[in-house]
């Protein structure tokens, strides 16, 4: 799994590394660094690619819809 970590100093990156791992090596200072907690970044196929899209999308149709009855 993908995780962010962040050193004493500051630094922070990610390492693709087991859920197990609670620690990584800084590569810019070779400090110990502490994983994070993160916000993951998904993006939503065939809805404009961000979460708000697919509810944008189905008002908008929503709303064409009604022109028609």
């Amino acid at each position: 799994m993908l995780f962010d970590f962040k050193c004493s100093n500051g630094h922070v990156f990610e390492r693709n590394v087991p859920s197990s791992v609670h620690s990584h090596e800084c590569p810019t200072c070779s400090e110990s660094a502490k994983r994070q907690i993160s916000v993951s970044h998904l993006k939503i196929p065939y809805t404009g690619g961000y979460p708000g899209a697919a509810l944008k999308w189905a008002k908008h149709h929503e709303s064409g819809s009604k022109k028609y009855d």
